[in-house]
């Protein structure tokens, strides 16, 4: 017995060594990176993809930069989704009480080289031109409030020297009737006009808040490297920032915050688009966050108007604008800003729909249900 238990170890120390000597002669290579190509993207197809009123404009600045059509597109839906935003709805269901806004996050993915900037710019062309305008209506309703202000004002102070001398001698007057006359007068006060806001490029959540506020049909959030928005909503203390946008991809709910200091603020929709450029190796640091649990908040699933094509090399190109393909896309957006949604077919909002809302025909129903 004895004899096989020494037999049997002798047996397990010989493999013991033979495994270390086989071991210690295997020399493991420096490891390589692991790398695959990407797949080809598939070429963009403006026929399918754009609406025909704004598909030559596309094309056009696309081509004459040249960069990726994908860039243009991009940024000119979500600006339009932006315009459009809670004005109105959509109700996918022929029946159903189901409500989309349409306002839209996206993004364009590319190397620094790939023409990011110079496509968000050409894009948003029309919705700077609804900017200027609107600030130049602003600087005149302004002036117009400072006047009714400054009358106002007069007839308020005349009023008072009224009770003033009332109370001095009942003979000149009612006091009761001069105190309802300075308050109907006060309830009458002008009302100092709201700039009506369609982009912010860097704001806090705070202000955001105040300008959606006077902005209930939402704001496009624009920022030329979306990294630097994302990545501030990672820093510590700021996890509510995350949750505030996260709810106003929805455009749907009202919002209340209440700040010591900054005191209550009652935003009656809440609702935000946002655009911008980021490279490919900042994406993918986000989407290995995206398959953590923790993470998996269906931030970066919001972005639904996020390209990459495949990078393009730079060509020479110098030719004259299509001035026709880009005023009748300017016009789109021009009556997009002004348009009231009852007058194009809309149902009106009512108790169960919060929005005036469309609804797909018999045709685009079968498509959308495809």
């Amino acid at each position: 017995m004895d004899e096989a238990v020494a037999r049997g170890q002798s047996f397990l120390d010989g493999a013991v060594e033979r495994s270390l000597n086989r071991s210690a002669s295997r020399v493991w290579p420096e490891p390589k990176p692991i790398q695959a190509a990407l797949h080809p993207v598939p070429a963009f197809d403006p026929e399918t993809l754009l609406p025909e009123a704004v598909r030559s404009w596309v094309m056009d600045e696309a081509g004459r930069m040249p960069g990726p059509p994908d860039f243009v597109a991009a940024a000119a839906l979500t600006a339009l989704g932006a315009i459009i935003g809670a004005r109105c709805a959509i109700k996918p269901k022929a029946r159903d009480s189901w409500l989309i806004v349409p306002n839209l996050w996206g993004g364009i993915v590319g190397l620094p080289s790939a023409k990011k900037s110079p496509a968000i710019g050409g894009a948003l062309k029309p919705l700077d031109r609804l900017i200027a305008r609107a600030m130049e209506a602003h600087q005149a309703d302004r002036e117009a409030f400072e006047a009714d202000k400054t009358v106002h004002e007069a007839r308020k102070d005349a009023i008072e020297g009224r009770i003033k001398a009332a109370a001095k001698d009942a003979k000149k007057g009612d006091l009761d009737s001069l105190a309802r006359e300075l308050q109907g007068h006060r309830q009458q006060a002008p009302q100092a006009p709201s700039l009506r806001r369609y982009k912010t490029n860097d704001t806090t959540v705070e202000k955001l808040g105040e300008l959606l506020r006077e902005n209930p049909a939402g704001l496009l959030v624009l920022r030329d490297e979306l990294v630097g928005l994302i990545a501030s909503w990672d820093k510590e203390g700021r996890e509510g920032e995350r949750a505030f946008y996260l709810e106003a991809w929805n455009g749907n709910a009202s919002f209340d915050t209440d700040r010591i200091g900054r005191g209550s603020i009652f935003i009656p929709n809440l609702c935000v688009s946002i655009f911008g450029g980021i490279q490919p190796d900042k994406l993918t640091g986000y989407l290995e966050q995206a398959a953590n649990a923790l993470a998996n908040d269906g931030m970066l699933q919001r972005f639904q108007v996020l390209v990459y094509p495949d990078h393009r090399p730079w060509a020479w190109r110098d030719r004259v604008p299509d001035k026709q393909a880009r005023d009748r896309a300017f016009a789109v957006f021009d009556a997009l800003a002004e348009f009231v949604p009852e007058a194009w077919g809309a149902a009106p909002a009512d108790d169960l729909a919060k929005f005036p809302h469309f609804r797909f025909d018999v045709a685009a129903q079968e498509i959308f249900i495809e």
